[in-house]
């Protein structure tokens, strides 16, 4: 599978572990040192915090990249990504609900998944940039 599929499929667990994070960094800030048995006491305590907000950072990144290119396509082809991308939707019974053919379905999906690859590197988000953050 491209990179690309794997953010547009990724990207709701995403959005959940940015927000996952976000509350980490809460509690652990808002913790003792001695709670989570730090071993450098509140320098240690500082450091998880900055490794996980390095960590929220580049998810949301991930996210922004992800919803920014799909907000940068025709309606029609941003539904229909997110429909069988990240929804699950069955392409034979969206094809039969859109009243085309398999085959002309799978011709608006190259389509869209183009659209999206091409909006997602004017975002930044290429392949190499995927790889070194999510591989």
């Amino acid at each position: 599978m491209n990179y690309e599929l794997k953010m547009l499929k990724g990207a709701l667990l995403m959005k959940n572990h940015a927000m996952q994070l976000k509350e980490e960094i809460k509690n652990v800030a808002l913790s003792s040192y001695d709670t989570y048995g730090w071993k450098e006491g509140t320098i240690g305590q500082i450091k998880q915090i900055q490794h996980l907000c390095e960590q929220s950072e580049i998810t949301l990144q991930y996210v922004e990249k992800v919803f920014g290119a799909l907000r940068r396509l025709p309606v029609k082809r941003r539904a229909l990504l997110v429909a069988v991308y990240m929804c699950g939707a069955d392409k034979r019974k969206l094809a039969d609900k859109l009243n085309v053919s398999r085959s002309t379905l799978f011709r608006m999906l190259t389509n869209a998944r183009a659209m999206y690859c091409d909006a997602l590197h004017s975002m930044g988000a290429t392949e190499k940039w995927y790889a070194e953050h999510f591989l």
